[in-house]
């Protein structure tokens, strides 16, 4: 979908779950869900940001709540993650998060998404 898919996994409800990667200083690890049938226009896309107070988590921890989107709002979903506190310092974490919306929004219409 994006950059560099690192395997690709079909979910329960009809869509495809994989990583990929925003190029980046470095790249920004991205967990991409989308419907298996992409239609021929181009679909609403959500970017989501993982609880967790830039210190814990991941977006594969919501995994089923970001597929339940997927499905009931027919979007992709790209739900990043960002590097974290204390190995990463401020403000890499804000880095990352700024930096997937703007790839997404410049290639847009290549990938098939609407922002």
């Amino acid at each position: 979908m994006i950059l560099r898919a690192k395997g690709i996994v079909a979910g329960e409800d009809g869509q495809w779950i994989h990583f990929d990667y925003v190029p980046g200083e470095p790249d920004v690890r991205c967990l991409v869900v989308r419907p298996k049938e992409m239609p021929k226009y181009r679909v609403p896309c959500l970017v989501h940001c993982f609880g967790g107070g830039m210190v814990m988590g991941c977006p594969d921890m919501q995994l089923a709540e970001l597929a339940g989107y997927c499905v009931a709002l027919g979007c992709v979903v790209v739900a990043i993650q960002y590097r974290l506190l204390p190995k990463w310092q401020y403000p890499a974490a804000v880095n990352d998060v700024e930096a997937v919306p703007i790839y997404l929004r410049e290639h847009a219409k290549e990938l098939g998404i609407s922002l």
